[in-house]
């Protein structure tokens, strides 16, 4: 079979097997021929070498015959008409087929080989995948990653003009080309469409990769819809981009869990921590911060709405860098003074420059401290150091903050020593009572083991592995969210002193001995405790009781019995509860509204009903409630007009109408209103918050299935930004995917 083109126009080939009641060829049973080096295959392809093989098929470079040129064959390794495999295969061979762009890679036949397996011609790219690129040098440059990027950002926007979504981006899946001539850039090709999602409704009849439940793509890079199962549009592609060019600047993804369910659970729930964080203080441009950050978001409405714009954006920022006079309101000067720094830390041919031990080395040079260069670049930095700040992105700036950096304890919350100390880090003993930690004077210095405990955050939400040698000011305090290694090892905790972790976050860990939160009545500083989706029942609640400053506590899906909760001694010190998806909610209502310290309360998906609302009517504490994904009505809001302290109040995922306006109106305290993404008209809803303003003038009405949390209001004596107090679902998009 060969291309074919109507009208000067090429269409997607007939394979002669579509997947419907009307198939009449099954090539099930046959058997799949063994392609050694030197069998000719129809006629035409030689088959020279094997390039690669997976799970699904097995790809060749084989030479065309008569053209005399060389090309990569890909085939089935097996095939079979009704696997997923077949289907994926078939889509890679019609998205690839019906696009044609210089960053694409190219099909130019599909068929069956002799011994029934479908095979496609595409084009032999010669290079190094952008994952192994990561391997080799941990993180690339900027300057070389941005202008990868742009080449992705062209071929994703051609393919997404043409309706199709590739659905699983990666590193692996980005090839890089050398440069063919002399002063030549690189070149980038993105393959494997093999699950990509062709939108269009008259390209040909395209086989339903999710109708089943199955979720394609690759966790680590899949966006928050996509890890759900929900339906996905090009925007999905630039969030999976997001994380590729997150991984590529910092050697490691935003989001990596234990395991797959876990990652896809953080790109629901977490906020990645910035460039600068993720690689250990290296400088970034604060344009290229923004830009990954955009391409993050939860919220497809939230991104980049075409690569298009984003490639635009990086264009820009290329320009800047390459020559920072182009940055908005940057004087010429810069360029000058960047030229002779880059002049002046050139080393010697042979010679590498190098830094002291107690500095943090930049990835791009090291500088010696008392070395000729450094003392003439100090020189020039007094001319221009206040114009290098302002365009700190480019690569000059870069090496002068890692040149001046100080580590004082006083301009860091706390500061993590080079990565050689994990290195140096040894396996601790188990039963060793040593404490992590030492204290010298005004700072703490944990010396923990070689493989990570888990990520230390402090209340600014500054983030760092609990690994290796960690020096903060002694007065600082850290949430803990612990590693599989930590509760593997219980006695470990036993080792953290009493009052360094005020917030502990299990993760989602599915921890099977119960000594972890035996463990826990040390703590006697912890204030919040975060065990949604553990191993945590109602036989672990005793181990709670002694923990005099905890306020917090979130039990979401867990095998806490609600009633279990009240008979234990720390429910009267709560001031916020997530029992969200724990049995028996409904029965202890009342008991909730009698906690005297009870300010939020989150009850999703607890089956609740009209009249279980009843027990809540006459609290006078609650300020954040959440009943989201609850069979409740208007009516059931009528037994609420009573919280007079109510501040929020999230009734997304219920059965609720407009009419319910009728009782929002008599909560006097009322600023924000969480419905979630219902089917309200455009209208309706303008019409609602109209007229909800008229009696509440500063309320906000929330519209999306976006997981809230606002513990300033129901927490002013504990105020934490960093990590730990998020549950491990977003049960508001969970309950979408049922509707």
């Amino acid at each position: 079979m060969t291309e074919t083109f109507t009208d000067g126009e090429k269409i997607a080939p007939d394979l002669g097997f579509e997947l419907s009641k009307d198939r009449t060829l099954s090539l099930s049973d046959q058997q799949p021929i063994e392609l050694e080096p030197g069998v000719i295959l129809l006629e035409k392809f030689k088959v020279l070498n094997l390039l690669g093989q997976g799970g699904m098929g097995s790809v060749y470079r084989v030479e065309h015959l008569l053209m005399e040129k060389h090309f990569a064959l890909k085939c089935l390794n097996k095939f079979q008409a009704a696997d997923a495999s077949w289907r994926r295969f078939q889509n890679e061979a019609k998205a690839a087929y019906l696009l044609d762009h210089a960053n694409l890679i190219k099909v130019f036949e599909v068929g069956l080989l002799p011994g029934g397996q479908p095979f496609f011609l595409m084009e032999l790219i010669e290079g190094n995948n952008l994952s192994d690129e990561i391997k080799n040098l941990g993180h690339l440059p900027v300057e070389r990653a941005i202008k990868i990027f742009i080449q992705v950002a062209f071929a994703i926007g051609y393919a997404h003009d043409r309706r199709v979504i590739h659905r699983d981006l990666k590193p692996s899946n980005i090839m890089i080309v050398p440069p063919r001539l002399s002063g030549s850039g690189e070149t980038v090709k993105v393959v494997d469409f093999g699950i990509a999602k062709l939108t269009g409704l008259d390209e040909f009849n395209q086989q339903n990769l999710t109708k089943t439940g199955e979720i394609f793509g690759s966790p680590l890079y899949m966006s928050p819809e996509q890890c759900i199962g929900l339906p996905v549009d090009h925007r999905s592609d630039l969030y999976s981009l997001g994380c590729v060019m997150y991984e590529t600047l910092t050697s490691a993804p935003p989001f990596m869990g234990e395991n797959a369910l876990s990652t896809m659970m953080q790109h629901q729930t977490e906020r990645p921590i910035s460039l600068k964080e993720a690689s250990l203080g290296l400088l970034f441009p604060a344009k290229l911060e923004t830009i990954i950050g955009k391409l993050l978001e939860k919220e497809p409405e939230r991104r980049y709405q075409s690569a298009d714009s984003l490639a635009a954006d990086l264009i820009a920022l290329e320009r800047t860098i390459i020559d920072p006079a182009n940055a908005p309101g940057a004087p010429s000067l810069i360029s000058n003074i960047a030229k002779k720094m880059d002049a002046l830390i050139e080393p010697p041919k042979g010679e590498k420059l190098k830094a002291p031990k107690s500095e943090i080395n930049s990835d791009d040079a090291k500088i010696q401290a008392e070395s000729p260069q450094s003392k003439k670049l100090s020189s020039l930095l007094l001319a221009g150091c206040g114009i290098l700040i302002y365009v700190f992105g480019f690569a000059s700036a870069h090496l002068l903050y890692h040149r001046d950096q100080k580590t004082a304890l006083g301009n860091e919350k706390y500061v993590i020593t080079t990565p050689e100390t994990v290195k140096e880090a040894t396996d601790a003993p188990v039963k060793d009572p040593t404490p992590w930690s030492v204290i010298r004077g005004n700072t703490r210095q944990f010396n923990f083991p070689a493989q990570s405990l888990g990520t230390l955050s402090s209340e600014e939400g500054q983030m760092c592995q609990a690994q290796g040698r960690v020096i903060a000011p002694v007065n600082q305090k850290f949430s803990l969210t612990g590693s599989s290694y930590l509760f593997s090892q219980p006695d470990f905790m036993d080792r953290f002193r009493p009052d360094e972790i005020i917030v502990l976050d299990t993760k989602a860990s599915k921890i099977v001995d119960s000594k972890v939160f035996k463990k826990l009545e040390r703590w006697k500083g912890l204030k919040a405790l975060n065990v949604s989706s553990a191993a945590f029942g109602d036989k672990d609640l005793k181990y709670l009781d002694n923990l005099p400053e905890l306020v917090y506590l979130n039990l979401c899906v867990t095998d806490v019995n609600c009633a279990s909760l009240f008979k234990s001694k720390v429910i009267r010190r709560l001031q916020c509860i997530d029992v969200s998806h724990c049995d028996g909610a409904g029965a202890v209502l009342p008991q909730f509204s009698e906690l005297p310290g009870l300010r939020q309360l989150v009850v999703s998906g607890c089956e609740l009903s009209n009249g279980d609302l009843a027990g809540l009517s006459q609290n006078g504490t609650i300020k954040v409630l959440c009943l989201s994904a609850n069979s409740i009505t208007n009516q059931g809001l009528s037994h609420l007009t009573g919280l007079k302290s109510l501040q929020w109040l999230d009734i997304s995922k219920t059965l609720v109408t407009p009419d319910c306006i009728e009782f929002l109106k008599k909560m006097p305290a009322l600023n924000m209103l969480e419905l979630g993404q219902n089917d309200w008209s455009p209208e309706i809803r303008a019409k609602f918050v109209t007229e909800l303003q008229k009696t509440h003038p500063k309320v906000k009405v929330r519209w999306d299935d976006v997981l809230t949390y606002e513990n300033h209001i129901s927490m002013p004596d504990f105020i934490w930004n960093g990590k730990g107090l998020h549950p491990h679902i977003n049960l508001k998009r969970f309950y979408s995917r049922f509707e």
